[in-house]
């Protein structure tokens, strides 16, 4: 499967957009129901986008206020991967002061 790649700007300070994408309270937010996990590498988030859509990812890259990047390791419970991963997000921002 192909990854998704997004590269747009955000008028916040890094550290609110690294919670916001890397901390379940600031992905609750936006993106999943409700998810379980902690921002460090190798760590595994559950992620709640409903009863038919629970799916668990590892923390693949994790680097405060810089990047942070999942792996889906679980698909919905009656679909599994087939033995394959899929990446699900990758987030890298740079401060803009650093941007030419």
């Amino acid at each position: 499967m192909a990854d998704v790649l997004q590269d747009f700007p955000i008028a916040a300070p890094p550290d609110r957009v690294f919670a916001a994408i890397s901390t379940p309270a600031g992905r609750d937010e936006w993106w999943a129901l409700g998810s379980s996990g902690t921002p460090v590498e190798r760590s595994v988030y559950a992620l709640d986008f409903g009863p038919e859509y629970q799916r668990q990812a590892r923390v693949v890259r994790c680097v405060p206020d810089k990047e942070f990047e999942l792996e889906l390791t679980s698909a919905m419970r009656d679909r599994p991967l087939c033995g394959s991963s899929e990446r699900v997000s990758r987030q890298h921002f740079t401060p803009a002061s650093t941007r030419s």
